[in-house]
């Protein structure tokens, strides 16, 4: 009668803490159009461009009916995956910002699906792997940024699945392998600093393979020869030939390097960067991996284990080597690293470590309570400073008849993903010329606080009317106020329109 009831009762904990994460995965799908969170303790310069630009490819397709826009700024070249994922959602639910989130957050919501299947294979209990979930739901780093259009979230659904994949390649079959490289291409494909990934998903293929006595190099080497096929025929018959300079350019842009004499501080830095994802739980992961290396070595023999950590640690040090410490970069460590706490928490409770177990679970209780709170209370305060700044300069272009409605600056994809007017984005380093020259825009939008040199660089060309200014993120350091500008070709330059 007793065991009846304590199955009773870890039945009845189990079904609260899955809804409790379901709750606050469903929270994910409101207010999908309010700023990133004012007060929030990660400024990220991804809040107010880089959703535009790395879905731009997409965008436009639809806003200017094709989706390479000479001159400007085109990282589809070099990251297609997410443009063509997302161009085949805006088929289906139409384009625009909400759209474009909607399609981040469900595939938020497989990816927390395939964690869940991945544990259970390494044979943890449903309570670990509901309150896995629940670790990554109810964590307000992860609902600010696995709910906007970044390639992050994306990065970690091809990963995951990725991982999934190569745990049944592992068993044989070649078509499993050939579905293991492929995913190894859209990974790398989503965002080229994935790559770091690649290695954490062969090594499962390998350690799983291993595991269940099965031959593995056949399967690993055919993986490896797939994912190099395709990206050799992706690169030799579409890029070189056509978008060689584009392609450079996303790497160019992206050329940061750490100098071995910064490398002690360097890694300081990554490590309290770190703790941006939840000050529990980083350290937390990070003493459960040094534990596995001293005492609870039998952590290693379990795939997933060595994989994940695998994972997590060929990416920080690639934030390490790039010395670029954004927020959201560390937003594909968060999976890993709650996988890792889920399976150190079931080998301890292997091993007969309950009060470990316990008091571990009092602590992240604990933790899960605090970050609820603050979830919570971002969903409770929406902002849309930014969303209505879009609007209201959209509105000013379309109330202007005489010229055309094609707005350039750092930030008009993402003003264009708002509200569907035409936007061109450009980054610095590309030159703005070329694209003066071949668009002969009529207007501009710029950041002050990181753009204010654009102005001064078209005043040769164009008399810059300042329409209007708007502050979005004023407690934030970075875009706090945003200027409309009307540009008014000087001398002869003749009238604009998008071509």
């Amino acid at each position: 009668m007793i065991s009846w009831r304590q199955g009773r009762l870890q039945r009845g904990v189990v079904w609260v803490v899955a809804a409790w994460a379901a709750a606050m995965y469903a929270l994910m799908f409101v207010h999908l159009l309010a700023d990133f969170p004012h007060g929030a303790p990660w400024s990220d310069m991804s809040k107010a461009t880089d959703e535009g630009w790395y879905g731009g490819g997409a965008l436009h397709h639809f806003v200017f009916g094709q989706w390479y826009l000479p001159g400007s700024f085109n990282p589809t070249v070099a990251m297609p995956m997410w443009p063509l994922m997302l161009g085949g959602w805006f088929s289906l639910a139409g384009v625009g910002m909400l759209q474009a989130r909607l399609l981040a957050v469900l595939l938020y919501g497989v990816s927390l699906a395939l964690m869940v299947k991945l544990l259970r294979e390494e044979r943890c209990a449903w309570l670990t792997c509901a309150g896995a979930v629940l670790l990554m739901t109810a964590n307000p780093f992860c609902y600010v940024f696995d709910r906007m259009a970044l390639l992050e979230p994306v990065s970690v659904f091809w990963w995951v699945l990725g991982v999934w994949i190569a745990g049944r390649a592992a068993g044989g079959g070649w078509w499993r392998a050939v579905a293991t490289g492929l995913a190894i291409v859209a990974l790398v494909l989503t965002k080229t600093t994935a790559v770091a990934l690649v290695v954490s998903i062969l090594y499962f293929t390998y350690a799983r393979a291993r595991e269940q006595g099965r031959p593995w190099v056949r399967q690993v080497l055919t993986a490896i020869a797939t994912a190099v096929v395709v990206w050799c025929v992706y690169f030799f018959a579409w890029v070189r030939p056509r978008y060689l300079h584009d392609f450079k350019f996303v790497f160019a842009i992206n050329n940061y390097r750490s100098h071995l004499t910064v490398l002690p501080q360097t890694v300081w830095q990554m490590l309290v960067s770190g703790l941006w994802i939840n000050s529990v739980l980083f350290p937390l992961g990070i003493a459960i991996v040094i534990v596995a290396l001293i005492w609870m070595r039998s952590l290693w023999r379990k795939p997933l284990f060595a994989a994940v950590v695998l994972a997590a640690t060929l990416d920080l040090a690639f934030i390490v080597y790039h010395g670029n410490f954004q927020p959201r970069y560390y937003l594909v460590i968060t999976m890993p690293l709650v996988m890792v706490i889920a399976m150190g928490a079931e080998e301890l409770r292997r091993v007969g470590m309950n009060r470990v177990v316990l008091a571990g679970g009092v602590v992240l209780l604990g933790t899960v309570l605090v970050m609820t709170a603050k979830t919570v209370e971002y969903v409770l305060h929406p902002v849309y400073a930014q969303r209505d700044m879009a609007l209201a300069v959209a509105e000013k272009m379309r109330a202007d008849k005489s010229v055309d409605a094609v707005l350039i600056g750092g930030a008009a994809d993402d003003i264009s993903l708002f509200t569907g007017v035409r936007g061109i984005s450009f980054y610095e380093p590309y030159g703005l010329q070329p694209l003066l020259d071949r668009y002969q825009p009529r207007w501009m939008g710029a950041w002050l606080d990181w753009e204010e040199a654009y102005p001064r660089r078209v005043s040769g060309d164009y008399e810059l009317q300042q329409v209007e200014t708007f502050r979005v993120y004023e407690d934030q350091p970075n875009h706090q106020v945003f200027v409309l500008y009307r540009m008014v070709p000087r001398g002869g330059r003749s009238g604009g329109a998008a071509k």
